[in-house]
């Protein structure tokens, strides 16, 4: 009986100790003199009207309704269609779309790509997948170059989300805040995970927000925090990279 009474004792004193330190663990300063600038949210709503555009916008559309599980009724309350436009490049021809996300007051545009045209130069490349070249491709074959990140054919993974974790901007800053173990940060910014075929992104918006520890010795902190779930980040890198 005392034996065991002298492990209980033990192994509590060893929780106490751990919570002890990690409720007393040390708060990092941060300077906020040096606060990135970004950019401000633009979304025109002129999209491109060529028949090319005109084909295939509603394919973007589909696949991405397809491929995010989301219904139209989602779509339409949620995603705001900004521009597109074709882009040609030298073995090859793609469509852009950029779209606004908004969750409550959390907002982000973002773009997808995807190859319609491919020239004869690119044979060889990407030889599992089966598309003509010197023709417009239809959608099954756009979805296969989409699944396998082929000719920079990508769309980002966007989560159906009832609500956010936090009521606003300011509420999400300071929870990063605290989470991060900081005294402050730079206002942050709402990024969407980009799409990766090894790790896809689970969809969900979240905040990234930044700060010095020492510019002298380029010596910076970047903190980022999932805006549904409330998981945090941090990194420690380099404010200025020089190649």
């Amino acid at each position: 009986m005392k034996r065991i009474s002298f492990v209980s004792l033990l192994l509590l004193l060893i929780f106490s100790c751990s919570k002890t330190t990690e409720e007393n663990q040390e708060i990092i300063k941060v300077d906020t003199s040096h606060c990135p600038i970004y950019d401000a949210l633009v979304c025109s709503g002129i999209l491109c009207q060529s028949d090319t555009c005109q084909t295939y916008f509603p394919i973007w559309k589909n696949q991405f309704l397809i491929r995010n599980q989301m219904s139209q009724n989602y779509f339409n309350s949620r995603i705001t269609p900004c521009s597109s436009k074709i882009v040609n490049w030298v073995d090859g021809i793609s469509i852009e779309i950029s779209y606004k996300v908004k969750t409550d007051w959390a907002e982000a545009v973002l773009t997808d790509r995807f190859a319609i045209w491919l020239s004869k130069t690119t044979i060889g490349l990407y030889p599992s997948i089966d598309v003509p070249r010197n023709t417009l491709l239809n959608e099954d074959q756009i979805s296969s170059l989409i699944t396998s990140f082929a000719f920079s054919s990508s769309i980002n993974s966007v989560a159906t989300i009832g609500h956010l974790k936090y009521s606003s901007l300011q509420e999400a800053m300071k929870a990063l805040i605290v989470a991060s173990k900081v005294d402050t940060l730079c206002t942050g910014n709402v990024f969407f995970q980009s799409p990766n075929l090894s790790a896809p992104p689970i969809g969900d918006p979240f905040i990234e927000a930044s700060g010095t520890l020492n510019w002298e010795e380029n010596k910076c902190i970047t903190c980022q925090m999932n805006l549904v779930t409330g998981e945090a980040d941090v990194f420690y890198n380099n404010c200025i990279f020089i190649l």
